[in-house]
């Protein structure tokens, strides 16, 4: 019997059975695999028990990486062209780096590349560059989705880089898993004000802020270091609750 095949609404390409094998999406009518809730089509999180629907594609996210390094390269190539013969030294903004030597080079570290992704489409979408934001958070995602497990900082950072998409289903999934893990955790708080905001519900952004400042200052009392990494969000997200 032939299985009948389908275009994915996540990422358009023809598919069949329950998860489309190119980006790891649930299709019309999937149970998530892990809880056999009930799935929304095209959700790459289920969003009862935020597991993960992608397969690992660790060649996928290789030539992901190529492809992102080549941009970068004709970037710099780009550049250097408009500048003409002045040496590239006399512009700040074009940096000359140091020859990856076996000395130099740095072993690869999963988890560093895909904060760095993260890095560069939090700072595309904060300028307005959509499309910049888009194709390196896809990027990012990728990379984290490659991790054995994520902490409360990445998921975090997967998140917000959901927020990039508009999927609010797939961050309020990692807010319920940041707050599983740890029950007064702040940055399930900041996930879910950014998803209550964008749906235009008052009564949860109102609710949500009297939850967040119950426990911020014993949570900042406890010097976790992702905190202090983000130091800048949870403080300007105190004020602004406390003005509530």
């Amino acid at each position: 019997m032939t299985r009948r095949s389908t275009t994915c609404s996540n990422c358009g390409n023809e598919a069949s059975g329950n998860f489309c094998r190119s980006c790891g999406a649930a299709l019309k009518g999937a149970p998530c695999p892990e809880c056999n809730a009930q799935l929304k089509a095209g959700a790459l999180y289920c969003h009862s028990c935020s597991h993960d629907l992608r397969a690992r594609r660790g060649a996928k996210l290789y030539w992901l990486l190529i492809t992102a390094s080549a941009v970068t390269g004709v970037v710099l190539i780009v550049a250097a062209l408009r500048m003409g013969s002045e040496p590239l030294s006399t512009h700040p903004t074009v940096p000359i780096l140091p020859p990856r030597t076996a000395a130099t080079a740095q072993p690869y570290r999963p988890l560093q590349e895909a904060d760095q992704f993260f890095d560069r489409a939090m700072r595309a979408y904060e300028r307005g560059d959509s499309t910049q934001a888009t194709f390196t958070g896809r990027i990012a995602l990728e990379a984290y989705a490659t991790l054995d497990s994520l902490d409360a900082d990445a998921r975090f950072h997967v998140g917000l880089l959901h927020q990039i998409a508009g999927d609010y289903d797939a961050m309020l999934a990692q807010a319920d898993t940041i707050g599983l893990d740890t029950p007064t955790h702040l940055f399930a708080w900041l996930l879910r004000d950014r998803v209550y905001l964008a749906r235009g519900n008052d009564e949860l952004v109102a609710d949500n802020y009297v939850r967040f400042l119950e426990h911020y200052d014993s949570e900042i009392a406890l010097g976790r270091p992702e905190y202090e990494l983000h130091s800048t969000l949870l403080d300007t997200f105190r004020r602004r609750a406390g003005a509530r």
